[in-house]
């Protein structure tokens, strides 16, 4: 076991999200309430028409831009050796530490 939640749970920092109205529009949580809050509610038939909704809208902006011969170009990735990897950059001076975000991992013996 790599962690023990009833264990070191209590341990763990809590999540913080940008509110929903300041989400872009294509970010997860934002871009899939609809179907969350249907599984929530286990609501499948709901589920299932917001995961269309969402993945036909996808397929239309693809195919907004395949008209317009243009190429969607991922904003925090990209391909190098087949593979894709994140776009990172090293910043020039070192962030203050109020707005660093630092994740310790400790293990957990077994």
């Amino acid at each position: 076991m790599l962690f023990d939640v009833g264990k070191d749970g209590a341990k763990l920092a809590s999540k913080s999200v940008v509110p929903e109205d300041q989400q872009e529009p294509n970010e997860s949580r934002r871009l899939w309430k609809g179907l969350t809050e249907a599984i929530n509610n286990k609501d499948m038939d709901g589920a299932t028409t917001s995961k269309t909704a969402v993945e036909e809208a996808q397929r239309e902006n693809r195919r907004r831009l395949e008209e317009k011969g243009e190429k969607h170009v991922p904003r925090f990735f990209e391909e190098k050796n087949g593979s894709w990897i994140p776009k990172l950059e090293c910043a020039r001076t070192p962030p203050s530490p109020k707005n660093t975000l630092a994740l310790t991992l400790t293990p957990v013996r077994v």
